[in-house]
């Protein structure tokens, strides 16, 4: 497992936001979330301070930082084509990642300018499993 997926695993289980997360562990909002969409893993002092805020070793996060960035071989699924091949309008589609109820993405805000990423494999297989 990633260092992005054991991370959002453990923060699901102890019900933690981003925000109760950088709050506790001192680290800002933006790179919690850079650490969420696989772009790396933190530095091990960063991954100390998070281990510690989720009550877990430090080596709960055993992955290498060579290979915890998830790279899709899919293409990327922008906001237009997603509510496209659903069938949706663009805003519901934006609500349902910033809302966090879409089971293919997720937005990150900052600031006042939110952020949307749409995972290409989960977004096939949500769309397969829906028959369209």
């Amino acid at each position: 497992m990633t260092f992005r997926s054991q991370l959002k695993k453990l923060m699901f289980e102890k019900n933690i936001n981003q925000k109760k997360l950088s709050e506790l562990t001192g680290t800002s909002r933006p790179s919690i979330s850079y650490y969420l969409s696989g772009g790396a893993a933190p530095r091990d002092d960063y991954a100390c301070k998070i281990a510690e805020a989720l009550g877990v070793q430090v080596e709960y996060f055993d992955v290498s930082k060579t290979g915890s960035a998830e790279k899709p071989h899919l293409k990327n699924i922008g906001i237009s084509e997603a509510a496209k091949r659903l069938g949706k309008s663009i805003n519901f589609v934006k609500k349902a990642l910033e809302q966090g109820t879409a089971p293919f993405g997720f937005a990150a805000c900052f600031g006042d300018k939110w952020s949307y990423h749409i995972s290409p494999k989960k977004f096939k297989k949500y769309v397969g499993e829906r028959g369209d």
